[in-house]
C-alpha cells in the first residue's frame, strides 16, 4: 500500500480559528458564556495544579502560549500568581480573553503594547537597563525540534541538520513576551519567518501605533 499524504485539517488554519473566536465574542458579549476551553477544563485544571506543585514564587513570569480564552491564566490568577502573560496568533482570541477576565481579573495581559506611550515605556526601560535608546523590544528567533512531519520531505529540515519549526519572539527590556509567533518551517530564516508574521503586517499596515 502507497503511502499517502493526509488531508490537511481546518483546524490548522488561522481563517478558522478567527471565525470560531469571532462567534465567541459575540457569544459572550449576548449570553455571558466565555467559550470552550478547546483542551478541555481538565486538561488546564492539571497544568494548574501541576504548577501550584512546583512551588514557585507567584510572581514568577508565566506565559501562555495559544492562550485562547485565557482559562488556564484565569485559574492561576484565582490562585494568587500575579506575573501571567497571554499570548495568541488569533487578534479575536486576546479580544475574547480580555472581555471575560475584565471584571475579575483586570490585571491579567494579553497582548503587547498597544500605543504611543506604552512603547516610549519600553524604549525608556530598555534605555534605564541597558543603555540602548531608541529601542522597544528585542526580537530573535528559536528553532523548537519536532518529529519530521509525515511526507513533509525537506520542508522542516534545518540548516543545523534537525527538523524544527521556528518561535519568533519579541521581548521587553526584561525579557517579558510582548509577541510570539510560532510554526514556520525550520528551514525558514528569521527574516523570512518575520516576512510572513502578523507583527510585519501590522507594521506595514502602521496599526502598532510605534512612537
Amino acid at each position: 500500500m502507497e503511502d499517502a499524504e493526509l488531508d490537511s485539517s481546518e483546524l490548522g488554519t488561522h481563517s478558522y480559528w478567527q471565525q470560531a473566536y469571532i462567534k465567541e465574542i459575540n457569544n459572550f458579549e449576548e449570553n455571558g458564556d466565555p467559550g470552550d476551553v478547546w483542551f478541555g477544563e481538565d486538561s488546564a485544571m492539571r497544568i494548574v495544579n501541576w504548577i501550584c506543585k512546583c512551588g514557585i514564587d507567584k510572581d514568577t513570569a508565566i506565559i501562555d502560549l495559544g492562550c485562547g480564552n485565557g482559562y488556564t491564566l484565569s485559574e492561576l490568577a484565582r490562585e494568587g500568581f500575579t506575573n501571567l502573560l497571554g499570548i495568541d496568533y488569533c487578534p479575536e482570541a486576546i479580544i475574547l480573553a480580555e472581555k471575560v477576565a475584565k471584571s475579575e481579573f483586570p490585571d491579567l495581559k494579553f497582548q503587547m503594547p498597544t500605543n504611543r506611550d506604552e512603547w516610549l515605556e519600553c524604549s525608556k526601560e530598555f534605555e534605564k537597563l541597558w543603555h540602548f535608546p531608541h529601542v522597544i523590544g528585542a526580537i530573535d528567533g528559536k528553532h523548537i525540534l519536532i518529529q519530521c512531519p509525515f511526507n513533509s520531505g525537506a520542508e522542516y529540515y534545518n540548516y543545523k541538520s534537525q527538523f524544527s519549526i521556528v518561535l519568533l519572539a519579541l521581548v521587553d527590556a526584561q525579557y517579558n513576551f510582548m509577541y510570539v509567533h510560532i510554526g514556520t518551517q525550520g528551514r525558514i530564516s528569521d527574516g523570512g519567518v518575520l516576512q510572513g508574521c502578523s507583527l510585519k503586517r501590522m507594521m506595514n499596515e502602521k496599526s502598532l501605533n510605534l512612537p
